[in-house]
């Protein structure tokens, strides 16, 4: 019997940082891939002549099909488990990514953004699932934030590798290096990750797509849904538009806006899993399975309004530190948010649809933050109104957040 497949009592423990290093590099690698747009937008649109609002439409194309497929792909998850969804889906995106540098006109391009977006569409389902099957209760928000935290890293490591690319090979070379690192990582994952305990076939409830749809008539549905889309509209905001923002701002050339972008990335990993373990330290002292971690939410999202402030801030150094710190605080809400999923849903083995349906209703308020950006920049030239839009949805999911929470997202009578 080797040791991935021995029983959980005589597993291990140390094996489920594997499985977070695992996941952290999952989240690295398809960030990277969002990311790499964003520093290559400058010669998308020299090259197919986007203007501004045309721009904000193609930073979110990859979102239409990531916002529709989420629940959809989080029943996957839970029905055939997050070993083989995770393997398929990080195929699927990182061919995409490939397609992307061989298209040749725009209607071509989004296609494979909408593709991507379909392989993407798993990934905080199939986290919030593998945290929860391998992590005790108490450490899901810090094994999550840990994971998260790859999204910092892979902005960051998108951004360096795609602008040292761009530089020497052009827009596409880069995205096909990140695709074939996508592969790699889709049979590493394939290799290496089996569910705790002894494997056995997934269970099928009868009903059970019914009874997540369900959880949205519930106001704790809300309770939950609220702060993670506000976190999303914020998120991409910075991810589309930061890039271009340096530029129009501080008057630099483009690999100088990609190293800046991905130094805040960066910086923001070492932040995120301080706060993140701090907050582990702060949620001990809470009664979790009541909800007690939406504190901890609240007070991430009231910390990542610090963005407000970066319109109005004429020195670079500054910026970068507030929007450092701004997005390792939306990190730490994404991992505290997802494991408060977790700590709803203590019955049924429904967390990664229920993540899903969550990560569904976010992720549509997510993709109108590059369109909508794009039209206030516009109509205002300058940023001051969408950073301050995006302030205001923070403090509304802070306030949400620490609304009381009397029941269970999915409880033994559901």
């Amino acid at each position: 019997m080797s040791l991935l497949d021995r029983p959980q009592a005589d597993r291990p423990s140390q094996y489920r940082y594997v499985i977070y290093l695992l996941l952290f590099v999952m989240s690295l690698t398809n960030y990277a891939d969002r990311s790499v747009l964003s520093v290559a937008m400058p010669e998308l649109c020299q090259e197919f002549s986007l203007s501004t609002e045309q721009a904000g439409w193609v930073l979110s194309s990859f979102l239409w099909s990531y916002s529709l497929l989420n629940f959809p792909s989080a029943l996957l998850v839970d029905r055939v488990g997050p070993r083989w969804v995770g393997a398929c889906s990080a195929a699927l995106w990182s061919v995409a990514m490939v397609m992307g540098g061989v298209m040749r006109s725009i209607p071509q391009f989004l296609l494979s953004r909408v593709i991507l977006g379909a392989g993407e569409s798993p990934t905080f389902s199939l986290g919030s699932r593998a945290v929860k099957d391998w992590a005790p209760p108490s450490e899901r928000g810090f094994a999550l934030t840990l994971s998260m935290s790859g999204i910092q890293g892979g902005l960051a490591a998108g951004a360096v590798l795609g602008s040292w690319l761009i530089g020497r090979w052009g827009w596409r070379m880069a995205f096909f290096v990140l695709g074939l690192a996508g592969l790699a990582w889709a049979g590493i994952w394939l290799l290496l990750y089996r569910q705790p305990g002894v494997a056995t076939p997934p269970v099928r409830r009868k009903g059970s797509s019914l009874a997540v749809l369900h959880v949205v008539t519930k106001p704790v549905f809300w309770a939950v849904a609220i702060p993670q889309c506000v976190a999303n509209y914020a998120t991409f905001l910075m991810l589309s538009w930061l890039p271009l923002y340096l530029i129009d701002t501080f008057h630099i050339t483009a690999a100088q806006s990609g190293n800046y972008f991905s130094l805040c990335y960066f910086v923001s990993v070492f932040i995120s899993i301080g706060l993140g373990r701090l907050f582990y330290f702060l949620g001990r002292l809470r009664d979790f399975g009541h909800g007690g971690r939406r504190y901890l939410v609240a007070l991430s999202l009231a910390g990542a309004m610090v963005i407000w402030l970066v319109p109005f801030i004429d020195n670079l150094s500054l910026c970068l530190a507030i929007v450092s710190f701004g997005m390792a605080m939306i990190v730490v809400s994404y991992g505290e948010s997802v494991a408060l999923i977790g700590d709803l849903t203590p019955v049924h083995d429904l967390t990664g649809s229920v993540c899903g349906v969550i990560i569904t209703v976010s992720s549509a308020l997510g993709a109108t933050a590059p369109v909508a950006t794009g039209y206030l920049v516009a109509a205002n030239s300058g940023f001051q109104a969408a950073f301050s839009v995006a302030a205001l949805f923070l403090l509304a999911g802070a306030i949400v957040s620490c609304l009381p929470i009397r029941q269970f997202l999915v409880s033994a009578t559901d």
